[in-house]
């Protein structure tokens, strides 16, 4: 039996020099028992193939099409589980560099047998352009249905300590091979493609948490994020696919007796989505309305997904607990 390996999932989508950096960083890791998979999303230029020349010891996917971040990444995950060696899945954006140690210090307590229960783990995300700001230490998740970066923008300081945690940043983050399996046999997928990007992330922390998997923060593996870098020139989009993807997550993932009891915040944080979209975006606002409309009208399909996340109940009440109440980041 092959020893365990870290498969890095990244993916590239007309990012080329984010993603040189990227793996540039990955080359200096101390630790060199990973394999890379770079998912090219069709991007311009001929990136996939350029990239392909330059890092030739990594393992390249040239997709026809661009997926999204959800298809992207589903695809290099599958390509992952087709390997013996792989023993646990790194989701990583293109526009991050990491510390040299990650890996020895993620490792560390992945493998410590007192942590087993864990099965997906966010090391410290950073502000690459501010650093001493936090970019994300994981994901909290309100009761109105928002969800929100831990920590964003806070001294970095104040995020020392590991820590128990709701979800994981789909920037960045670790996964034990068998989470990413069951969630796999759970849908036939990890990330849920119909997302196609934003809130990906939370749904598939609260389906790992739904399949039993409990999520951890390493405060002392450092990632640095650009954030945003990708979609920066999607305005559009930004407010719509957020304003689609929050709804669904609650229809995927909630208990109907819980969106009764919370209904009112429920509407309330989905209401307050479109007005502040209005209020920030002008125009753009009527992007908002699209999403939800587009929420409103797949809504049958994505009620049909509760059954096979939904299996185990008592893992709602742990879900419930880690909830808070929020409205602004």
């Amino acid at each position: 039996m092959p020893s365990s390996k870290v498969y890095f999932i990244i993916l590239n989508f007309n990012g080329y020099a984010d993603t040189i950096e990227c793996l540039e960083s990955l080359r200096r890791l101390k630790n060199q028992n990973f394999q890379v998979i770079l998912v090219d999303n069709a991007s311009g230029n001929d990136e996939g193939a350029r990239l392909a020349a330059e890092f030739p010891e990594y393992i390249h996917i040239l997709n026809e099409k661009n997926s999204g971040f959800t298809g992207g990444n589903n695809v290099g995950a599958a390509r992952a589980l087709t390997e013996a060696d792989c023993g646990y899945v790194f989701f990583l954006n293109n526009d991050t560099t990491v510390e040299p140690d990650l890996l020895d210090q993620l490792l560390a307590v992945v493998d410590n047998p007192e942590n087993q229960s864990y099965g997906f783990f966010q090391p410290k995300m950073i502000n690459y352009f501010q650093r001493e700001l936090i970019d994300s230490a994981g994901l909290d998740y309100s009761r109105n249905s928002l969800g929100f970066n831990r920590g964003e923008n806070r001294p970095v300081q104040e995020y020392n300590d590991n820590q128990e945690i709701l979800g994981c940043c789909g920037g960045a983050f670790l996964c034990r091979r068998q989470a990413v399996e069951d969630l796999w046999h759970q849908a036939g997928e990890f990330f849920a493609e119909d997302f196609f990007a934003y809130c990906e992330d939370l749904d598939a922390s609260l389906r790992l948490q739904w399949s039993g998997w409990r999520a951890l923060f390493m405060a002392n593996a450092i990632v640095y994020h650009k954030g945003g870098q990708t979609v920066q020139k999607l305005t559009a989009r930004k407010v719509f696919w957020p304003n689609r993807n929050s709804l669904w997550v609650v229809v995927r993932n909630w208990p109907v007796k819980a969106i009764i009891v919370n209904f009112p915040w429920l509407l309330l944080g989905q209401l307050g989505t479109v007005v502040n979209a209005f209020l920030r975006r002008g125009r753009l606002g009527w992007w908002a309305v699209k999403g939800k409309w587009e929420a409103f009208r797949k809504l049958p399909a994505m009620w049909r997904c509760r059954s096979s996340i939904q299996q185990d109940k008592q893992n709602w009440y742990y879900i419930k607990q880690m909830m808070i109440l929020k409205w602004r980041p």
